[in-house]
């Protein structure tokens, strides 16, 4: 089980966007999403000793994270090197969005997995335009022109 303590988490039940905060107290997810919000400082691990959620080859009574295959491509618990997580194209819709957040993308809006891929593949290649610089000139207005 895990509290949050810094700010407020948004967590996707299947049908909408949950707001969960300090106030709501403890709360049980699955370990790897626990571990994950425990790693980036948003959550505390409370109540259940946090050993199950350290192991991601663990799997849960439902099978909802049954060990993954180290040989297949982005089936290892391994991270790669720069330590963003690995993807393909056999995981859920919103694993991927899980995934694309990691390489700071707003996937939310998109429906189709081969959409959320893409732009995966487009932050891994540095090909998103969210560096704030643009090649385009701003507007010029003069005084008798309409705004």
């Amino acid at each position: 089980m895990i509290q949050i303590i810094a700010g407020t988490f948004g967590y996707y039940n299947g049908r909408k966007v949950v707001p969960i905060t300090n106030q709501d107290g403890p709360k049980q997810f699955d370990p790897e999403l626990e571990a994950r919000l425990v790693k980036e400082g948003v959550a505390k691990y409370v109540g259940a000793a946090p050993a199950q959620a350290e192991d991601p080859n663990t799997p849960d009574p439902a099978g909802a994270n049954a060990p993954q295959d180290p040989g297949q491509p982005g089936g290892g618990t391994e991270p790669p090197a720069d330590g963003l997580p690995e993807y393909n194209e056999d995981m859920k819709l919103d694993e991927l969005k899980d995934i694309a957040a990691a390489y700071g993308v707003d996937a939310s809006a998109m429906r189709k997995k081969s959409d959320v891929i893409a732009a995966i593949e487009a932050a891994k290649a540095g090909q998103t335009d969210d560096d704030g610089t643009d090649d385009e000139e701003p507007p010029q207005f003069g005084a008798a022109d309409p705004v």
